[in-house]
Parts: C-alpha cells; structure tokens; sequence
C-alpha cells in the first residue's frame, strides 16, 4: 500500500493515485505482475476503472449485480477464505490493494501473512489511512529500502 508522510493512502474513496512516486509505480506493477492476482475493493477499483494488464483483478463487492465483460476481471461478494479457496488452485499469492475498508476485511481474517508499505513523499494533508478505525495488531519489520524519493517497509504480523 501507498502512504503519504502523514499516513494516509488517499483523500477520499476517489482519489486516483497520481501523487505516489515512480518507484511505488514500478514496485507495484512487478509484485502483482509476479503474483499474477490482485483483490481491490470496489471503491478503489473505480478509481482506475479497468482492470490492469498482465494480471487478474477481482473487486470485492456487495453489488451482486456487477458482472465482468472482461476475461481478466472478476466481482465478488465472497469473504477472503472462499477467495483464498477460489485461488489456490491457481495462484501461489495473491496482492490485497485496498482500500481502508477492504484491507481491514483481510486483517480480519487473519490471511495477511505480509503487508508492504511504500512512504511516499506527499503530504495529503487529511483523508483515509492504511485500515479502518478499531483495528490493531503488530508487526514485525523484516525489510527496509529505499527507491526514488521513496522508503519501503516489509512487516509480517507477529504471533
């Protein structure tokens, strides 16, 4: 996930992220590339409104009413385990791309097994942060880095 230096991932449910730098950019498209699969939610999907190429997006959804016309793209209303069970057949990872309200669904569950986070040099100034409110848990720091003006850091959750 993108942060901004004041920790938040957009402005608003529509804010396109256009402020992340290259190196977020970059980062991004090789891991979901490599992974083959990415979960966004609904929100965060529509503001880029079409799927990525080189990978299969699935949006969460309660809109049962939203059906794909492409052969890369899927909506679901189902909860991460039957996501999980959907995919392992055919997917060794799977990128969970937020938003707030979907990434604390996946923490939730307990099936973050890792979480990379991107400090970007930004500040937005207000907006919506990495989860929603009345979530916690700890982490681990496994690995730092840093790449274009920006600083990546590799938790796992702690036991």
């Amino acid at each position: 996930m993108a942060l901004s230096l004041d920790g938040k991932i957009g402005l608003n449910d529509g804010h396109f992220p256009d402020w992340t730098a290259k190196g977020d950019k970059r980062l991004f498209a090789k891991l979901t590339k490599q992974a083959g699969v990415l979960v966004r939610g609904r929100k965060t999907y529509d503001t880029i409104g079409k799927p990525l190429p080189e990978r299969h997006t699935m949006v969460m959804t309660r809109n049962k009413n939203l059906i794909s016309d492409h052969s890369d793209l899927t909506y679901t209303g189902d909860t991460p385990a039957q996501i999980v069970a959907d995919l392992a057949d055919k997917y060794d990872e799977i990128i969970i791309a937020g938003g707030a309200q979907i990434n604390t669904i996946w923490q939730q569950s307990g099936l973050i097994t890792d979480i990379i986070v991107t400090i970007n040099p930004v500040i937005l100034g207000g907006g919506i942060g990495l989860f929603a409110e009345g979530i916690s848990a700890n982490f681990k720091l496994q690995k730092v880095e840093t790449d274009d003006q920006l600083v990546i850091l590799h938790y796992t959750p702690t036991a």
